[in-house]
Formats: structure tokens, sequence, C-alpha cells
């Protein structure tokens, strides 16, 4: 079995990566190598709480 902390976990990680796909679609371009590398420091932060 998985432990509940473990499937919070995932369940946010989906979340995560769906928003992140919703606004990669919706960010210009120029816009998104600098969207990106805010979205990799926010999974840092979240992951090492």
């Amino acid at each position: 079995m998985v432990p509940s902390q473990n499937r919070k976990q995932i369940t946010a990680e989906y979340s995560f990566t769906a928003i992140f796909n919703f606004f990669f679609e919706m960010t210009p371009f120029v816009h998104k190598s600098y969207f990106f590398k805010n979205f990799q420091m926010m999974i840092k932060e979240l992951s090492s709480e």
C-alpha cells in the first residue's frame, strides 16, 4: 500500500503538472524559459518541506 503522505505528494505533483502545462500553453515562447526556471525553483521548495 502507498502511505497517505506519499499519495498526497503524487496528487500534488499531478496537479502541478496540469497547472504547468496549462500556463506553458498560454505563455508566449519568450517567457517560457523564465517561467520554467521559476516553476522548478517552486517545486524544489515544496519538495524540500
